[in-house]
């Protein structure tokens, strides 16, 4: 909610009720009466009756003011009411009148006509020409009107009250304390009063007695400034962060200067689409357009609509480009799902299970390496046999050669492979992008290069090793299939690509599990109706297999199939981590949250468990992992024996440091991790947009924002399609008041409903 300084609450004037005005007399009537006597008494004189009642039809003619509208009110107060001498009831109307301007909104003719009261006639209450004086935002002579008022017994707390509001205005702190507490003594004197629990609450709010604003608030002694009364009530209920009943308080009128505090309590409970329409209605009223604008960018941000947001932004910094970047000042924070256990194991199901990154990280993991065609190097070794005996050496020897070269690539590519499979994905993936250099046509190179990049979370990478893949041996569709999966991860379009490998699918007759590829692209194309077509029937027994169809039992909700799957895949791979939590999710899917954890405890002090694709394996181990310690509550214990690892010296150092830093980020212990992913990219030389990405993380959970740009940057060029880099980017450019470059990350992400799972902002409220 937007909390305003303590000076733009309230000016109170005197009531209306307390202090009714005569009324004026009509002289019309009175006229009336003596010519009606006059009449009885000369019935004679029909001439002049008839003059009479012309006059008296003029005279009720001139006397319609109430009728008109605030314009005509304006034009004749300006035109005829300048007098040197106003009488008291004339100036009670008048200031009644300049009220109404005020209120509705004519402001200049309104101040002009306070001013013009104000200094007219020295019979005016000190008391109205102090409020006027406020009006016309001239606060030391108001506070001056004010004292001789309250010298004078005239609305001595309102005035100590008002006299407050002014001293904060002009930032005097000392002289407001004297009025405030002045307020106080005068307060027992107005028990009577209609205002007497309007007066309490403002003291106390001012006083900054919160808890105690509420009661007069909810019990008050009269029916005015029930808009004011409102406002303040959803201030101090925001302030205590109960926005339901700060909505409910500002809801029970339809003052449009109350859209943007109601849109920002929308906003505070998630309710964007709700706080947009305030922000929207607010800007079309003309009511503080700037602000209308920089809350909806806001909006338009958490909505994941960033396109959007830049257009608001523009605007906003169009209209007034100061007051747009002094406006909500933000500052970027961490993902209350990375330390929050609740939080955690409410969206557990959802971001492991139900979310496509997740599942396709899935999908990677157990996806199989390939290994080289020894009939290509025995058919290249065969033919350069035959060139030599007939005599063509030259083109004999470069066939044997070729068979030379592919042995030894296809020898470090076997080493890759059995590195990989022992979860050792970054020592596979140096070891496939040195051979690259040595070879550009061999398909199961790049197919085994893009699977570890897929592993480690860089997807832009994985997609440029796929394709290559594909295009290299359109038959090897599985690469086609997960150049499909890493292109949508990439947040690109996909479509020709997916007609491509349908097309070679079609076409390929020889294919044996051509069944399989059709739904795994079905998958992608969110067609869950074919897909599980297949996977009911499905009687294959192959992990990548296993992991598909449980994947899409969970989607259609076929916990039976979930849990036979997952089962399935454990007793295949029993010691395997990811399989062991799978099959412990599925045995307790319909049961509460801590029912699951206490099973992962229990699992997880048992000692069968292969945790080396927590220490070096891929992305989404060590995701899933963290997560189903995080709800199980055991995050230290898994500390603990990381940095055991560490000490022992026998492991590989990267991978242990790697699991240790992102554990870090779950525990809180930001600086330790910031510390390990430092030592992880300047001593090991480990850039990867992952690691540089977790980087940045830590950085801002350290407070080191201007280390976290520089990572980000890094991690951009190394990825350009992450839009999490890309968010938090845009996010801390806004924190640092450069608009222009936090627009340019926007227009990279667009309007794709993206929504960040490591990052989030805070609007920096100022103090009720």
């Amino acid at each position: 909610m937007d909390n305003k300084e303590l000076e733009n609450i309230i000016i109170l004037e005197e009531d209306d009720k307390k202090k009714q005005p005569e009324k004026e007399v009509n002289t019309s009537k009175i006229s009336k009466k003596k010519k009606n006597i006059l009449f009885i008494i000369i019935l004679a004189v029909a001439l002049l009756i008839v003059v009479i009642v012309l006059i008296i039809i003029l005279i009720k003619k001139s006397n319609t003011k109430d009728n008109l509208n605030i314009n005509q009110i304006t034009q004749k107060i300006i035109s005829k009411e300048k007098l040197s001498y106003y009488a008291p009831i004339k100036l009670e109307t008048l200031i009644k009148k300049a009220n109404i301007l005020y209120a509705n909104g004519d402001k200049k003719e309104a101040l002009k006509l306070f001013t013009e009261i104000a200094s007219s006639n020295e019979s005016i209450s000190n008391y109205n020409i102090g409020v006027a004086k406020m009006k016309e935002k001239k606060y030391k002579e108001a506070i001056k009107y004010f004292k001789i008022a309250m010298q004078n017994g005239q609305n001595r707390c309102i005035s100590a009250i008002n006299s407050a509001v002014c001293a904060l205005k002009i930032g005097n702190k000392k002289l407001f304390k004297y009025y405030i507490d002045l307020a106080q003594v005068y307060l027992p004197f107005e028990t009577k009063a209609p205002l007497y629990s309007y007066c309490v609450a403002l003291i106390n709010y001012y006083h900054r007695y919160y808890f105690e604003t509420i009661i007069p608030l909810d019990h008050r002694s009269s029916k005015y400034y029930n808009d004011a009364q409102d406002y303040i009530q959803a201030k101090i209920f925001s302030f205590f962060h109960d926005n339901l009943k700060a909505i409910n308080s500002l809801e029970k009128n339809d003052d449009l200067k109350n859209e943007i505090t109601l849109g920002l309590l929308y906003d505070s409970i998630g309710d964007y689409s709700i706080a947009l329409k305030h922000f929207i209605r607010s800007f079309k009223a003309g009511i503080a357009p700037v602000r209308s604008k920089k809350a909806m960018a806001l909006t338009y941000i958490k909505m994941g609509l960033f396109k959007s947001s830049v257009n608001a932004l523009k605007d906003c910094l169009d209209i007034n480009k100061s007051k747009c970047l002094q406006l909500y000042p933000l500052s970027i924070s961490l993902n209350p799902l990375l330390y929050d256990v609740k939080l955690a194991q409410k969206d557990f199901e959802k971001d492991i299970f139900l979310n496509k990154e997740n599942e396709y990280g899935l999908l990677f993991y157990y996806a199989p390496y390939k290994i080289f065609n020894a009939n290509q190097t025995i058919e290249f070794i065969r033919k350069g046999s035959i060139g030599l005996s007939i005599g063509e050496t030259k083109n004999a020897l470069m066939l044997l050669s070729q068979s030379s070269n592919i042995s030894k690539i296809n020898k470090k590519i076997s080493i890759g492979v059995e590195k990989a499979l022992n979860h050792k994905i970054l020592d596979a993936n140096k070891i496939f992008n040195s051979l690259k250099n040595k070879t550009s046509n061999h398909s199961v190179l790049y197919y085994d290069l893009g699977l570890t990049y897929a592993q480690m979370g860089d997807y832009t990478l994985a997609y440029k090793n796929f394709i290559k893949s594909y295009h290299l041996n359109s038959s090897n569709h599985l690469a086609g299939v997960f150049a499909i999966f890493t292109k949508e991860l990439m947040h690109k379009n996909n479509q020709k690509l997916i007609e491509e490998v349908i097309s070679d699918l079609t076409l390929n007759h020889k294919i044996k599990n051509k069944k399989f590829y059709f739904a795994l692209i079905d998958f992608a194309k969110n067609n869950l109706i074919s897909s599980s077509a297949f996977s009911v029937n499905d009687n294959s027994d192959n992990s990548l297999n296993l992991i598909f169809d449980a994947i899409i039992a969970k989607n259609i909700k076929k916990n039976n199939l979930f849990l036979m799957k997952a089962k399935e895949l454990y007793l295949k791979i029993p010691k395997d981590m990811m399989a062991n939590i799978i099959y412990i999710y599925a045995k307790n899917q319909n049961r509460p949250v801590a029912e699951y954890a206490k099973s992962l405890q229990k699992k997880f002090l048992e000692k069968d468990i292969d945790y080396k694709s927590l220490f070096y394996g891929s992305n989404i181990a060590k995701k899933i992992y963290i997560k189903s310690l995080q709800i199980s509550g055991m995050l230290y214990y898994a500390r603990e024996i990381l940095e055991k690892q560490l000490e022992d010296g026998n492991n590989d150092v990267v991978g242990v440091m790697q699991s240790l830093g992102y554990i870090d980020l779950y525990t809180k212990n930001y600086e330790e991790a910031y510390a390990i992913y430092n030592e992880l990219i300047d001593t090991y030389k480990i850039k990867n947009a992952r690691t540089l990405f977790l980087a940045s993380v830590a950085s801002i959970g350290a407070g080191h924002d201007a280390n976290a740009i520089a990572l980000l940057e890094l991690a951009k060029l190394t990825d350009p399609n992450n839009f999490e880099s890309r968010f938090a980017l845009g996010i801390l450019y806004l924190e640092i008041k450069n608009y222009t470059a936090a627009m340019i990350q926007f227009n990279k992400i667009g309007n794709s409903n993206f929504i960040s799972k490591y990052f989030d902002f805070k609007i920096m409220k100022k103090e009720l």
